[in-house]
């Protein structure tokens, strides 16, 4: 894929990230802090159904990507719409028994991210099509929708649940688009035998569990933090994890721009591949396990501080990369390394638990950080390569 090409997709990704991050800023100012807080509390515990798209993106990257994978679009598509599907349903069947309610907003705060999980799956299989375009196009679309509904809180009072149906409206018009221009060339009733299409499945959601997991360790440690620290840590922790976030969003989407050429690369070179992903996670264990160890005698001698803290964020951001750049490899393998890789991810998660709660009353947000690098650092060697297949099932 050609740098400008590639840096189309960055930008078109960056403008909605970008306009996401920027209108919760404008509707905390337009609403104050106890509208506001209807808006975050619902999207950010829905934001976790984002990874069941994340896992269908991944999988039809390694499935359909592969030779003779082109047939398995429609089920990855009907796949997509599933979620979307049943939370427009359940938002609908609330609006309509318990109107006003707070069951609302959340049912509409899921509808929100099923609909931007469908066009991300769309998107993808776009790109395996080489028109990359649409990719871009579509989160520039979504990010203009944000823009729409802070205008809308702006100009004409709008509240929590016309926001949330604006941009979750947005979503469903860039899932349409897509969807039409897709289906001029897919069949809509896949033609794959049900063993396979479970098999399929089965791939799919060891990967929607990985990315589940993955993103479970920052809630995990704002709730440690509670009652635990000063405001002032967690709002630290929060500004750090906004670095660290935005690091980790871009690499995670050039992984994914780098599937096909990764896929062939596995296929021609499988010893090699097995061989470095093995030195990378081991590196990143030593370092990671070193930047824990210096980084809590550190807050132990000095206790917690502006530079600690940006050291600490600093050192999550490479351990992170270099993690999760092995474990992308291992997911592209057989069900098995995928199983291997979420089972890594919920043993991580465990040690950053069980870490932050003493590095968290130790050292507030840089505690909590360090928290993220022991998890990582023990998830490096759990990673093990495995094969490939153009099947889900082997």
């Amino acid at each position: 894929m050609r740098a400008g090409t590639v840096a189309l997709l960055v930008a078109g990704r960056g403008t909605a990230r970008i306009a996401q991050w920027a209108a919760g800023v404008v509707l905390l100012a337009a609403w104050g802090p106890v509208a506001f807080a209807a808006y975050a509390a619902a999207t950010g515990v829905m934001s976790w159904l984002f990874a069941l798209s994340g896992g269908t993106e991944r999988a039809a990257l390694v499935l359909v990507g592969a030779p003779g994978g082109r047939r398995l679009e429609p089920l990855f598509v009907w796949f997509a719409l599933g979620p979307f599907a049943a939370a427009l349903l359940g938002w609908s069947a609330l609006a309509l028994l318990v109107p006003g309610h707070a069951a609302v907003t959340y049912a509409a705060a899921a509808a929100l991210y099923t609909g931007t999980g469908t066009a991300t799956v769309l998107v993808g299989l776009w790109r395996l099509r080489g028109a990359a375009h649409a990719d871009a196009a579509a989160f520039a679309t979504i990010g203009a929708g944000y823009g729409v509904a802070v205008a809308l809180a702006l100009l004409a009072g709008a509240g929590v649940g016309v926001i949330l149906g604006v941009l979750t409206a947005t979503a469903g018009l860039v899932t349409a688009v897509l969807l039409a221009a897709l289906w001029r060339t897919v069949p809509a009733r896949p033609a794959v035998p049900r063993a396979e299409a479970l098999a399929v499945l089965r791939a799919v959601g060891l990967l929607a569990a990985g990315e589940a997991v993955a993103l479970a360790g920052v809630p995990v440690l704002y709730a440690e933090q509670a009652g635990r620290v000063p405001a002032p840590q967690i709002s630290a922790f929060y500004v750090a994890m906004l670095v660290s976030g935005a690091a980790g969003v871009l690499w995670g989407y050039l992984l994914r721009l780098w599937q096909p050429r990764l896929s062939a690369w596995l296929d021609a070179h499988p010893g090699p591949a097995a061989a470095l992903v093995r030195r990378v996670a081991l590196g990143a264990a030593l370092a990671g396990a070193g930047v824990t160890a210096a980084g809590t005698a550190a807050l132990v001698a000095w206790g917690p501080s502006g530079p600690l803290l940006v050291a600490a964020v600093a050192a999550e951001i490479a351990v992170y990369t270099a993690v999760t750049w092995a474990g992308f490899v291992v997911e592209s393998g057989d069900d098995r390394a995928r199983a291997r890789s979420t089972l890594s991810g919920v043993v991580a998660l465990a040690v950053t638990g069980v870490a932050g709660w003493w590095l968290v009353a130790a050292g507030g947000a840089t505690g909590a950080v360090l928290a993220l690098v022991a998890g990582l650092a023990v998830r490096g060697p759990l990673l093990r390569a495995g094969e490939r297949s153009a099947r889900a099932g082997r």
